[in-house]
């Protein structure tokens, strides 16, 4: 059920969540538009510029509400920032991408070294094409994971709306898991992407 928004002279409380200031059900499969409509419709209703002559209260309280309705717009636009801000009220979940994928162990160790041997050869020389290549090759199942991470948070978008009660707090930990997982690879992917681009730079500068 959608919740009524805030009267337009009352100040949104500061524990508001963001679903609540836009007057927005908390659904991570949220519809666009009406994501939209509402925070252009709360936009216009608190814009400082509406208050420019009102009592100094009134002008706090738009300039407050202002800030809070563009805050909740920003983060709840974006499916990363909403499914992350979900967890953050929902779970006592640290997702920090201090995590890596267990299952992909072996990779990790085997990436690992070959960007050991990449920083040793970067000291000295420009680093072989060879061991550029290896580190590509060893980097791919990193690139795939993350390019699956879209897929997986969809999926568990939607079981998320659907659950309740321990089922659902559950699943928020599962997604809570795939943000610290999606981390720990954009750091991962950074690193080599980093290291092929410094001997790319190499090799323009001969």
């Amino acid at each position: 059920m959608t919740m009524e928004p805030v009267n337009t002279m009352e100040l949104i409380p500061a524990g508001t969540d963001h679903f609540a200031v836009l007057g927005l059900p908390r659904l991570l499969n949220l519809d666009a538009k009406a994501l939209d409509r509402a925070f252009h419709d709360l936009n216009r209703r608190y814009h400082p510029d509406r208050f420019a002559t009102a009592d100094p209260r009134e002008r706090r309280i738009s300039l407050e509400n202002s800030a809070r309705v563009n805050n909740a717009h920003k983060t709840l636009k974006d499916p990363w920032r909403r499914a992350q801000y979900l967890v953050e009220i929902e779970s006592d979940a640290s997702a920090n991408g201090s995590r890596p994928p267990m299952d992909l162990f072996e990779e990790i160790l085997e990436l690992q070294e070959l960007m050991s041997e990449t920083r040793d050869a970067a000291h000295d020389e420009m680093i072989p094409e060879a061991l550029c290549e290896r580190l590509n090759e060893a980097a791919q199942p990193f690139r795939r994971r993350i390019d699956s991470a879209v897929a997986r948070r969809n999926s568990l978008f939607a079981a998320i709306d659907a659950a309740e009660g321990a089922d659902r707090a559950e699943l928020v930990m599962r997604l809570a898991e795939l943000l610290d997982e999606r981390r720990y690879l954009a750091r991962v992917i950074a690193d080599v992407d980093a290291a092929l681009e410094g001997r790319e730079s190499e090799r323009d500068s001969l």
